[in-house]
């Protein structure tokens, strides 16, 4: 069996069709090598959470109809998905998402 990447390990925990740039910028915005083997402590650690927070927050900020790549995304789950990427964020001790909209007038 082929050792998982860290890169790879991330799209697996998310499962969502974000584009591949998104993801790297993302693993190495977390100081993380996105090719390196993936362990059980990497995956436990503060910046692969922090990867996979930061990953639901981009899903989040689609339109609310979300429907790509065979996956669609109800009013339900993006709470779902909030919740997820808040607990991560706090388990990290960095700041929760904002569960208010944002309403930007011109």
């Amino acid at each position: 069996m082929a050792q998982l990447t860290i890169l790879s390990a991330l799209k697996a925990q998310v499962q969502y069709p974000l584009p591949d740039d998104f993801y790297s910028l993302t693993v190495m915005r977390r100081g993380l090598t996105g090719d390196a083997s993936c362990t059980a402590e990497i995956l436990q650690s503060s910046a692969f959470k922090g990867a996979t927070a930061d990953c639901i927050r981009q899903i989040l900020r689609h339109p609310q109809s979300i429907s790509e790549g065979g996956m669609s995304i109800t009013k339900a789950s993006r709470e779902d998905l909030l919740n997820e990427a808040n607990r991560l964020y706090r388990e990290i001790g960095e700041e929760s998402l904002d569960e208010r909209p944002t309403i930007t007038c011109y």
